[in-house]
């Protein structure tokens, strides 16, 4: 909400005008301030791609070690036999603690079910 107001002001100082009734042929100021929004938003989230991608550590050697993980707890292995590299490459690319991960333990929990 608060993007769209400050657009709006921004639109305003440009003199941009608004009509409610049919075309409206836009000073020269409000045509820039246009094509600046548009370029300047696209050139933001190109950054903000570059940043976040800078820190994603994912590469086709830890995507190996990763599936060769997921594979070795499929067939019924522990979370406790892990490996140390292994774990720490599940850790870097996840980012929370190896024996955090919930949707890996479903086989490591013993399963308590009543008969009754």
């Amino acid at each position: 909400m608060i993007f769209w107001e400050v657009g709006l002001y921004i639109l305003y100082f440009a003199h941009f005008r608004e009509s409610a009734s049919g075309a409206v042929v836009q000073p020269q100021s409000a045509i820039n301030m246009i094509i600046f929004i548009v370029s300047g938003g696209v050139g933001l989230m190109i950054v903000l791609a570059m940043l976040f991608v800078g820190r994603f550590h994912l590469s086709k050697k830890t995507f190996m070690v990763l599936s060769a993980e997921l594979v070795r707890l499929q067939k019924g292995g522990s979370m406790s036999d892990v490996d140390p590299h292994p774990k720490a490459v599940c850790e870097d690319l996840t980012g929370v603690k190896y024996d955090s991960i919930e949707v890996w333990k479903k086989d490591d929990q013993p399963q308590n079910k009543s008969r009754g």
